[in-house]
C-alpha cells in the first residue's frame, strides 16, 4: 500500500499551470528525428493518467499546422545543453498550441519524449525523482514502456 501511495503521490506533485481548450492532435513534422511509434509511447503514458489526445500523425510540410496542435519540430534551435525543449503558446491559462523539440541524440528516449509531452500539456519541473517532470527527465525513476 504504501508504495501505491509513493507512485500516486508521485504524480500529484507537479503542478499542471495550464491547460488545453480542446483535445490537441499531435503531428510529428518532417524534420523532426522523433520515431512515431515511440511518440505514442510517450502519449500512452499520459493517457493512463487521463490525459486525452486526438490523432498522432507525421506531416512532410508543417506549415499549415498551429493553433490546436502538439507539434513535434527539429531540433535545429534547440541550445546544445538540452535534451528538449517545449514552446507552449497560451493565454489565460489555456494552451493553444506547442512545439517540441527533441535533440536526435535523444530521439529515442522515452523519458524525454515523455517529459517534453508533459510541457506540451501544462506541466512544470518538479524536484522529485520519481516524477518524469523531473527536471532532469533522463534521471527520473520512472518507468515508461514501449
Amino acid at each position: 500500500m504504501f508504495l501505491f501511495s509513493l507512485i500516486l503521490s508521485s504524480y500529484a506533485d507537479a503542478p499542471q499551470t495550464s491547460k488545453w481548450i480542446r483535445t490537441p492532435d499531435i503531428v510529428i513534422c518532417e524534420d523532426s528525428s522523433v520515431n512515431i511509434d515511440d511518440v505514442k509511447s510517450a502519449v500512452k503514458f499520459w493517457q493512463d493518467k487521463g490525459h486525452k489526445f486526438g490523432s498522432i500523425r507525421y506531416v512532410e510540410d508543417c506549415l499549415d499546422y498551429h493553433s490546436g496542435y502538439i507539434l513535434f519540430v527539429g531540433d535545429e534551435n534547440l541550445s546544445s545543453k538540452y535534451a528538449g525543449m517545449t514552446e507552449l503558446f497560451e493565454y489565460g491559462g489555456n494552451i493553444s498550441s506547442a512545439y517540441i523539440e527533441v535533440w536526435s541524440g535523444a530521439n529515442k528516449d522515452l523519458k524525454v519524449l515523455a517529459h517534453e509531452l508533459g510541457h506540451a500539456i501544462g506541466y512544470e519541473h518538479v524536484n522529485n525523482t520519481y516524477n518524469i517532470m523531473y527536471k532532469c527527465a533522463p534521471d527520473a525513476n520512472v518507468t515508461i514502456r514501449r
